[in-house]
């Protein structure tokens, strides 16, 4: 279709020579070109009038109603973030909790994208309403508008009156434009003081409820009020709606209409099979051969109208071009219109030699974005944006792998605390399993049963802190891919169990869980006569008391050792690109444990969905490596306190920043305009 709508506006081109606008008519035999059509247009600053218009449910209106009936049919969380997403709702929302909608909007986004709530009527888990305050107000401030159209069930003409009264407070009309029994639509638009799509659907809306409340007593019924909203919904999708035509538009008009236009010039898209002749559906009771002794419309009838209305459109202006497209929105081939088969044989050859053989020269076409080419790419932000962003002064041992991945995208992420939000993730992200998986062994490092040997009990004890967590922080009406998320959590909980009993009978002991080191307690490392403070947690510290050997363990839910996620191999060796454990090592006095650092056992406790990877995997690295390692975290602090912040060249996988960085499929398009416009084909 975009090839279509660019083959438009090159016709346009080459003829505006010899056409006003106003003599011009586009054609369109479905009604999906128009859209494709008008956005090319627009694009050549050629303004288009859609005779066909809109139908109210492509409008605001529409949709609000649309988004009320399921909200009020489902009632849940995600219903009620699409209700209020609506710009109309959302200004009443703002309007009457006295707060700015980027406020509350994120904190509903966070509650659905942590918690994984299911029915609004559920009561929230804590930890969701200490994070998430306002939700509640939003919610019971929707219920309250809602109130008129959650009552007991009504007929459809009390219905049309309450909805229409429901509508007028939140689109207010003129009581001009109000439709009076007597006005029909044109009568309604030339009333309207406003001419935009909203007010002219509110009016077409009002005037329609009008017709529904004055329904007779014997043809009405008893419905709730989600089900009047969808019939009324459903009814109004058939409504139509156009914005008045200006004087220099160029008019968009459907097939039948096109014969009796007067325009000199027109341009048809689309003439072909089965837009134009459109067939007759076949009907088991009323067979071709009946409908045609019935003198009713069928499948000769409609060619003929149609090859009329050709013949016609060809003989009454001076100009006349039909478009034939050869693929379908989705790719498909789409065969010619059998009308082109209608003349003599030498003119069927000819017309299909067209169509197979010649190319039609193309005509340059000049859109708004060509007028400044070289500035079509959109400028990348550069860091640091604000002068009065504080200077990092200290660093989490996970935000030096950031710096080494992008060292802008760290500062997106550390220093202006740019973060994402997934209001439609129906599960438990990478990141949010692992905290699931941590909290429970962090209770069970906690608890006086951290010293059982028994892997039976172990993997009960587990699985009893991991369902407490879930059920504190989740609330007991939680998503059902949450709840089975939890349930493979458990599951991996039966060969942690034998690892710890294995590390038990070993005679290592936990010492401490979730230990915390940060700046206040003296953690820093020094580059160029200036301190860069350390923060980190520490999952599991245990202790041999038999050897005095200590290990510093972090727990992990992949399989992985520590070598394959901390080092690369490249052509040189190999390449540092997570320095958790080597910075671990570096807050090890600060800890308050007696040890050597260098003699400190470093590595993973993976938890994998694999039993055979689910294991205690000590880390190899080489005394050099580590010296290495210093190094790169020292290249770090320093790249960090000269304002180094310069995009990474590579491909970030799992990128939260690509629309900001550009590298998403919009940069790819780009990308691919720059190479057709290139110097080699533009001589």
């Amino acid at each position: 279709m975009a090839d279509q709508a660019k083959t438009v506006a090159e016709l346009l081109a080459e003829l505006s020579g010899d056409y006003y606008t106003n003599e011009v008519t586009l054609g369109v035999t479905d009604e999906s070109h128009v859209g494709p059509i008008e956005m090319e247009l627009r694009c050549c600053g050629v303004k288009p009038h859609r005779h066909l218009g809109w139908t109210v449910a492509e409008t605001s209106i529409g949709r609000l109603l649309d988004l009320v009936s399921a909200h009020l049919a489902r009632g849940t969380w995600s219903t009620l973030a699409a209700l209020v997403r609506h710009a109309d709702v959302s200004g009443y929302v703002s309007r009457h909790l006295g707060i700015q909608p980027i406020e509350w909007l994120k904190e509903l986004d966070q509650l659905l994208s942590e918690f994984f709530p299911i029915r609004v009527s559920d009561p929230l888990s804590k930890p969701a309403i200490k994070k998430c305050p306002l939700v509640q107000s939003v919610a019971k401030l929707i219920g309250e508008w809602l109130l008129p159209l959650t009552e007991h069930e009504r007929s459809i003409a009390d219905w049309s009156g309450i909805v229409s009264s429901w509508l007028l407070d939140l689109f207010p009309l003129e009581m001009d434009d109000l439709p009076a029994e007597e006005t029909d639509d044109r009568q309604a638009l030339e009333k309207s003081t406003l001419h935009d799509r909203t007010h002219l659907a509110m009016v077409a809306t009002q005037r329609l409820l009008k017709r529904y409340a004055e329904l007779n007593d014997q043809l009405d019924l008893t419905v709730s009020g989600a089900t009047a909203i969808e019939m009324l919904s459903a009814r109004l999708a058939d409504v139509r709606i156009a914005e008045p035509k200006h004087k220099n538009d160029v008019s968009i008009l459907g097939w039948l209409d096109l014969a009796l236009d007067d325009s000199k010039l027109l341009v048809v898209n689309g003439l072909n099979h089965p837009f134009v002749p459109s067939s007759v559906t076949s009907d088991p009771f009323l067979p071709g051969s009946l409908r045609n002794r019935l003198r009713m419309e069928d499948h000769n009838r409609r060619y003929a109208r149609d090859a009329y209305a050709m013949h016609l459109m060809i003989t009454t202006r001076p100009t006349v071009r039909f478009i034939v497209g050869s693929t379908a929105a989705d790719l498909s081939p789409t065969p010619p219109s059998r009308l082109l088969a209608s003349a003599p044989g030498i003119d069927i050859a000819r017309r299909i030699r067209k169509l197979l053989g010649e190319q039609r020269p193309a005509q340059p076409v000049n859109h708004e974005w060509d007028i400044h080419s070289s500035d079509r790419r959109l400028p990348i932000p550069k860091l640091p944006i604000k002068k009065d962003v504080p200077a990092v002064t200290s660093m989490s041992v996970t935000a030096f792998a950031d710096y080494l991945r992008c060292p802008y995208r760290f500062y997106l992420r550390h220093v202006l605390k740019f973060k994402p939000l997934d209001d439609e993730a129906n599960e438990l992200a990478a990141n949010q399993f692992g905290n699931l998986v941590h909290a429970a062994l962090e209770e069970f490092g906690l608890s006086d049963d951290r010293d059982e040997g028994n892997a039976d009990k172990i993997e009960a004890i587990l699985a009893n802190h991991l369902n407490q967590f879930a059920s504190q922080y989740y609330g007991k009406s939680v998503s059902t891919a949450v709840q089975l998320q939890i349930a493979q959590a458990q599951r991996r909980f039966k060969a942690v169990a034998r690892q710890q009993a294995q590390r038990i009978a070993e005679g290592w002991r936990i010492h401490a869980t979730e230990a915390s080191v940060s700046e206040r307690d003296g953690a820093f490392i020094e580059v160029d006569n200036r301190k860069m403070g350390l923060r980190g947690r520490f999952d599991r510290i245990d202790h041999h008391p038999g050897t005095g050997q200590w290990a510093i363990l972090d727990y992990k839910t992949h399989g992985f050792r520590p070598e394959k996620k901390h080092l690369k191999k490249t052509d040189d060796g190999y390449r540092w690109i997570d320095l958790q454990l080597p910075l671990y090592r570096l807050m090890i006095p600060y800890l308050g444990i007696d040890a050597v650092p260098d003699q400190v056992q470093l590595g993973y406790f993976n938890v994998s969905e694999k039993e055979e990877d689910t294991r205690i995997n000590i880390a190899g690295f080489t005394p050099d490596q580590m010296r290495q390692a210093e190094q790169v975290i020292r290249d770090c602090v320093s790249g960090i306190w000269a304002g180094n912040f310069q995009p990474a060249s590579d491909r970030i996988q799992y990128d939260d920043y690509g629309m900001i960085l550009q590298t998403s499929v919009a940069n790819r398009l780009l990308d691919q305009v720059e190479w057709l416009s290139g110097p080699e084909l533009e001589s």
